[in-house]
């Protein structure tokens, strides 16, 4: 529903007549947005379970990654992927009390070497920094930053069993390097928060569309949770 054409052509509309951000403006958008958050919380936590192995692809400080942690327990392990230095330090921290968390200071997309990485000025650890595509960018805060694709860090690493996937529009490419991972039968939930707004900025307005064919195609059943959050599974 949420990625059909429709659906996409209206959210974009909307946006170019100013009208989502008088919705924002509202508190009934603020009451929303948080329970929306929530919702969407509360189906990762319920699609974890002791002794899974998790890819927390877009870390940020660990947020969530402290929240995986917890739930899958020491038989688990948890693989933070986070470019920006400051955020992947202080999620290292986290490996005090939970040893079974391995950081990875590392971008993830559709190929492996280097890209440009937007940072914050203000904020180096900023849930807001982002890839640069294309050098669609003024910002004089870009570093080169390392790049690898899902496919291969599993080559690395181990297959998922769970992946979450917050990285500011660039959701599409991550899954496009994720093809033969996204396959894998061990692979049984993948959530993905889609910035329809960066997408649209990048050239990208049905993206959304793409990464529901991608998961559909690899064998998962998707479900919107809200308008900006989907639920790839695997029974």
């Amino acid at each position: 529903m949420f990625s059909s054409y429709f659906a996409i052509f209206l959210r974009n509309l909307f946006r170019k007549f100013g009208f989502l951000y008088i919705i924002r403006k509202t508190n009934l958008f603020n009451f929303y947005s948080g329970k929306y958050e929530e919702k969407f919380d509360l189906a990762m936590q319920k699609s974890l379970s002791e002794g899974l192995t998790v890819f927390d692809i877009g870390a940020n400080v660990g947020f969530y990654t402290e929240k995986f942690a917890e739930k899958v327990g020491s038989e688990g392990h948890i693989y933070a992927f986070e470019p920006t230095s400051k955020s992947a330090n202080i999620i290292k921290l986290l490996k005090k009390k939970f040893p079974w968390i391995t950081v990875v200071e590392t971008a993830v997309g559709d190929f492996s070497g280097k890209v440009l990485f937007d940072e914050s000025a203000s904020n180096s650890s900023s849930p807001t920094n982002k890839i640069i595509i294309k050098n669609q960018s003024d910002s004089k805060n870009c570093k080169e930053k390392k790049i690898d694709t899902i496919d291969s860090l599993v080559e690395k690493y181990k297959v998922p069993n769970f992946i979450k996937i917050d990285v500011e529009g660039f959701e599409l490419n991550v899954l496009r390097g994720a093809k033969r991972t996204l396959k894998n039968n061990n692979l049984k939930h993948v959530f993905v928060e889609i910035h329809f707004a960066l997408l649209n900025q990048r050239g990208m307005p049905f993206a959304a569309k793409e990464i529901k064919k991608i998961l559909e195609n690899s064998g998962l059943k998707v479900e919107y949770s809200d308008f900006s959050h989907l639920h790839a599974y695997r029974s």
